[in-house]
């Protein structure tokens, strides 16, 4: 957190995704509005900037010229100290281009109106306690990838079904009039929901038992997040034997994630012990090397 004195208040600005908590989320969502309006090509990214430090220091951003110029400064100034949201690359022709880069271990909107959300938290010590399931995990990142490629409102409505459900109703899965339904929760914690679950799954990406199926070897695309593909990842598991299509479906999302580990590693030993060189493994599974080299034992090692 950065502390800092403002007008005689004193503010804990976070400087890390890990600073923000659910309780946060009002900030959270004014985030998200300026992330998908700078992704949008409907805002700069100074503008940007300053939307989303005004909104984590609980301040509307629209007003703070009005109210005074050195106040306006500080903004500015603070803004240029959190760097956390944001990846800069410099490009050859000496231009420099920006992205928003997102990473949370948490759902910071367990609960929207009377509709209750997925659990996602990560301990100190680690432990991930996670209620979403192989299928809802599949299905969202096929509507993740249709959002992030059109922008279209419905898809966050899929998105926002998939990932929640009304307290002391049907599942709202089956539910016949869901449009009607989801047109009552506002439009910016539908973008927040999104933007939560792009960062619980790029810190996913990170940890690095899960890197070989979340690596490539660059000569090839893997389907974001999934490295069988989005729709067949639980038919290859399923038919590669490691449990029925509806035991598949309702691992959680963890065990599911080492599902696909141990059958990566499976495959790595059966390439391997019918001649394949750890090259031409790597080359076959569309994985870097020294992705395979751990699991390859030579003559010298036996």
């Amino acid at each position: 957190m950065i502390t800092y004195r403002l007008n005689r208040h004193e503010y804990h600005v976070p400087d890390r995704w890990e600073d923000l908590v659910p309780s946060d989320n009002g900030k959270f969502i004014r985030v998200c509005q300026a992330f998908g309006l700078f992704e949008t090509g409907k805002m700069d990214f100074r503008t940007m900037e300053v939307a989303v430090t005004s909104a984590l220091l609980g301040l509307d951003a629209s007003m703070i010229p009005e109210q005074n110029d050195i106040l306006a400064e500080n903004i500015y100034r603070l803004s240029e100290r959190m760097r956390f949201p944001y990846s800069f690359q410099d490009c050859e022709d000496g231009s420099r281009t920006v992205s928003v880069t997102i990473r949370l271990h948490e759902n910071l909107l367990p609960s929207v109106r009377n509709w209750k959300g997925y659990v996602f938290h990560v301990s100190e010590d680690g432990i991930v306690d996670c209620n979403l399931t192989a299928e809802q995990y599949v299905d969202t990142l096929s509507l993740m990838d249709l959002y992030t490629r059109s922008r279209k409102t419905e898809i966050l409505d899929s998105l926002f079904m998939t990932l929640y459900r009304r307290t002391g109703n049907r599942s709202s899965k089956s539910s016949s009039n869901s449009s009607k339904i989801t047109n009552r929760i506002p439009y910016g914690y539908k973008l927040a929901v999104y933007y939560n679950m792009r960062g619980i799954l790029e810190w996913i990406k990170t940890l690095p038992d899960f890197r070989i199926i979340f690596s490539s070897d660059g000569r090839k695309n893997k389907v974001t997040g999934s490295p069988l593909g989005i729709a067949g990842s639980i038919f290859t598991l399923s038919k590669s034997g490691y449990g029925t299509l509806q035991e598949i479906r309702n691992l959680d999302l963890m065990s599911y994630l080492g599902t696909l580990v141990q059958m990566n590693i499976d495959s790595i030993y059966s390439l391997h012990s019918v001649g394949l060189k750890p090259g031409e493994i790597a080359d076959k599974m569309n994985l870097p090397l020294d992705c395979v080299l751990p699991y390859i034992v030579t003559d010298n090692q036996e």
